[in-house]
């Protein structure tokens, strides 16, 4: 027997045997360990015999086979052997794939071809796994691909192959710097956030790394024959130059990381370098903007990671150098950055070209030299010899807060952008649905009154259960556990749009549904009374019995009575007796639980003082805490953004506030709550001052920003005693003098506008208000303060010149050295 005979047989056994189950019931054989580790077995020497002989016909067939062990599964393993066999065989793919893919034996043609077979598979792989090793061996796979799979498009046009393709991209390329398909960190924050985080998962990094530098290579065209060509009306990859844009765009985020990262991230420096080098040979058009970007690296500012000591992070600091220099002096060796004079005769451009040239290579070689003195004085002196506290950089608090608030918002973006596609998926799977029936709506809802089953779902569910496959549950938050937030986001929006009618017409189904299965359910009074004439007719039944010996309707063979002794039959009677005296204590139990719908659980007292200065206590931090929180309300329509001034009036935002502010819009309700929220009389009106000393701490800590917020409050306090036809204005006087009394000891000449606003825009002004202002006017070194304000308001509020002319004749008589300001006054306006 030839040994291509001997693999076909080795295969076939493997796939199918006489007394084997078939494939698709994998799950239940993979229980069986020692069967799947003889596939395993035979798989591996299929492999070992296929690359002794005739590689290119036996291989690509190996590879198959192991793709219909792994992927022809109902469902995944349950038993813990079943997955480590099913891991085991998912490595051995991958491990196998990219044996197929270096194997010089098989021509390049052949290998695009097996991976355009295989691309499903390794993209189930990428986007499912949660083992690192795997994903890590996945991603470097399709680094081999990708080239191959790209040429194969630009030759074939296969739309669909290159849409999946361009999924997995960006699948990659937005997971790069986070530990995926690691677990996320501590309460539950995506990860890529915490800076502990960077140099975590470096395999899958690397990886990533590595098939990013392969898409730039092979998206950006060259000078050699051999590069790929795309014409600029290709009907599905489009231009070179989209291409190539996009190539460079992930080449700046490359660069970015080496800029950005504020840690020392050695192996992923390193690895960025490795591969800069590589992009710079292979490509020379991306050499001006990987030479600038290179050069804004500062090895010197990266800081230490936490987990890291600092000889850790002296070594890692050294071999970054060390990798910094060899790539500077891998490019000025191979004439990558060259030192080239400027031509008198070249024009314009070249002469830019060439400066900016020579230039780099200057700088390169100054680094070089720089970096190969450190080396040096460090070999002499000893790598562990050295001061600690020279080497410690530890990242301040207040840059860790600058970063990690960036990091959220980027990862809130993401995930935002996220969802977004996700809705737009959600709207053509509805349009596809709608169109596929004729575009007739009846055939895709489900109008039936009756539920398939008792089941929220089928209790809700409008649409036909073929018409309902979307997985909303794919939706994503930027913390864990929260998901349905975005649900319920998207269930307010649609209930604010929808015909009223038609939402009357979608209750009165799903009424109509509950109504069904109610009556479907026996009611507990009625089963209770059924039971108790099943329990008559049983009782009856054993009379008969007992007195006829047997029962002729039953099965059971009868038994003969027992005779007792006269003390026995006493006891067994007594037995009876409190037997059923706990029956009518447990009936009377349940008749005690059946309430009727007037009585109540328990009895409704107004709350006591404390209650209530706890409650309001709780409100307060509540609405206070909104101001410290960074995200905004993602429904919300700006008036000011809106393309459309209907958007303004449309029912979601009557459910909201419109151009809600973190930072002001919650006192803006709590100075409601003060002025009307709450009872303000004698007896009860602590709450409401409760309210207004936050307020007034709030306001003092930071006069200059919430001058505007003290003016709606007074006005507010004001607005509501003048339609409560409360004319002595007790609330508003007391506290808007009370602000007065905070505030005037810190106010300084530079703040003259923002008091001039104040005491302008105050509604009411009163003598106690303007002899507020005494201390200002007699401090000589703050008394234009005061004196300007007094001028503008006998100019703007002539209802208060009396009371300010009265005011200035009370402080001349005080002090003599006024005299001349309060009459520059007095002598122009009265």
């Amino acid at each position: 027997m030839s040994i291509h005979a001997n693999i076909k047989q080795e295969l076939d056994s493997s796939v199918t045997s006489d007394d084997s189950k078939p494939l698709s019931n994998y799950p239940e054989n993979a229980t069986n360990t020692a069967d799947d580790k003889s596939t395993l077995e035979n798989l591996i020497q299929a492999r070992t015999l296929a690359l002794e002989q005739n590689t290119a016909e036996m291989l690509p067939k190996v590879l198959e086979t192991t793709s219909n062990l792994l992927f022809q599964k109902t469902e995944f393993p349950q038993t813990p052997s079943s997955k480590n066999e099913y891991s085991s065989l998912a490595h051995f793919y991958i491990d196998l794939f990219h044996t197929l893919l270096i194997n010089s034996r098989i021509s390049n043609i052949e290998k695009s071809l097996i991976a355009s077979a295989h691309f499903h598979e390794l993209f189930t792989l990428i986007t499912t796994t949660g083992d690192p090793i795997l994903y890590k061996s996945a991603i470097l796979t399709y680094s081999q691909t990708y080239p191959l799979l790209l040429d194969l498009v630009a030759k074939t046009s296969n739309e669909k192959l290159w849409s999946d393709m361009t999924k997995l991209k960006r699948f990659i390329i937005s997971n790069w710097k986070s530990i995926y398909p690691l677990s996320t960190c501590e309460n539950g924050i995506i990860s890529g956030v915490d800076l502990d985080s960077d140099d975590k998962n470096m395999g899958c990094k690397l990886a990533s790394v590595k098939f990013m530098s392969q898409v730039i290579i092979s998206q950006i065209s060259s000078s050699s024959s051999s590069s790929l060509a795309i014409p600029d009306n290709h009907p599905v990859l489009g231009s070179q130059r989209r291409l190539e844009k996009e190539a460079k765009a992930i080449l700046d985020l490359l660069l970015n990381y080496l800029i950005d990262e504020p840690m020392m991230v050695s192996s992923l420096f390193i690895g960025i370098l490795n591969v800069l080098a590589f992009i710079l040979k292979a490509r020379s058009q991306t050499t001006v903007r990987i030479l600038s970007g290179i050069l804004k690296f500062n090895v010197d500012g990266k800081y230490m990671i936490d987990e890291k000591n600092v000889l850790k992070y002296r070594l890692s600091k050294r071999m970054v150098e060390r990798c910094y220099k060899n790539f500077a002096q891998f490019g000025i060796k191979n004439q990558l950055i060259k030192n080239d004079s400027p031509s008198s005769s070249s024009g314009a451009e070249s002469n830019t070209s060439t400066t900016s040239s020579s230039n780099f290579y200057g700088k390169f070689s100054k680094i070089s030299q720089t970096l190969h003195i450190i080396g040096e004085e460090t070999k002499a002196k000893g790598i562990l010899n050295y001061e600690e506290t020279a080497f410690i950089n530890i990242i301040p608090d207040n840059e860790r807060s600058r970063i990690m608030n960036n990091r959220e918002k980027f990862q809130l973006k993401k995930t935002i952008d996220f969802n977004n596609n996700l809705l737009t998926d959600l709207k053509n799977y509805s349009l596809e649905k709608l169109e596929s029936s004729g575009n007739d709506p009846n055939r895709i809802f489900n109008n039936s009154t009756i539920a398939i089953d008792n089941s929220y779902s089928s209790i809700f569910s409008l649409m036909n259960s073929d018409n309902s496959k979307f997985d909303l549950s794919q939706f994503k938050t930027e913390q864990k556990g929260k998901e349905s937030e975005i649900l319920i986001q998207l269930a307010s929006e649609a209930l604010s749009s929808v015909d009223t009618n038609r939402f009357i017409n979608a209750l009165s189904i799903v009424a109509s549904r509950y109504t069904d299965l109610m009556n479907k359910t026996p009611n507990p009074k009625e089963k209770r009374s059924h039971d108790d004439t099943d329990n008559n007719n049983n009782n009856n039944n054993n009379k008969e019995i007992e007195e006829d010996g047997y029962d002729f309707n039953s099965s059971e063979i009868p038994t003969k009575k027992l005779k007792m002794e006269p003390s026995q039959e006493d006891d067994v009677n007594k037995y009876k007796v409190e037997e059923d005296e706990e029956d009518e204590e447990e009936e009377e139990a349940i008749k005690t639980t059946d309430l009727d719908d007037t009585k109540y659980l328990f009895k409704l007292e107004p709350m006591d003082r404390d209650t209530k200065i706890a409650n309001i206590k709780r409100i307060i931090q509540n609405i206070l805490s909104v101001k410290d929180q960074r995200e905004e309300n993602s429904l919300m329509i700006s008036a000011n953004n809106s393309n459309n001034n209907q958007d303004i009036f449309s029912p979601l935002n009557k459910i909201k506030l419109i151009d809600w502010k973190n930072e002001n819009s919650g006192f803006d309700i709590l100075i409601r709550l003060a002025s009307r929220g709450v009872d303000n009389n004698e007896n009860s009106g602590l709450c409401g001052d409760i309210i207004r000393d936050n307020l007034y701490e709030y306001m003092l800590q930071d006069f200059d920003n919430k001058v505007g917020l003290m003016v709606e409050w007074l006005n507010e306090e004001w607005y509501f005693e003048s339609i409560s036809k409360s004319f002595e204005f007790a609330t508003y006087n007391k506290w808007s003098l009370r602000l007065l009394d905070g505030l005037i000891p810190f106010l300084e000449n530079n703040h003259r506008r923002l008091f001039i606003r104040l005491m302008s825009e105050l509604p009411k002004l009163t003598m106690d208000h303007i002899n507020k202002m005494r201390q200002i006017c007699m401090d000589p070194a703050r008394n234009s303060l005061g004196f300007q304000t007094l001028k503008f308001l006998v100019m703007f509020r002539p209802p208060v010149k009396g009371i300010i002319k009265e005011f200035l004749e009370s402080i001349l008589k005080e002090d003599a050295t006024l005299e001349k300001q309060c009459n520059s006054i007095l002598s122009k306006f009265y």
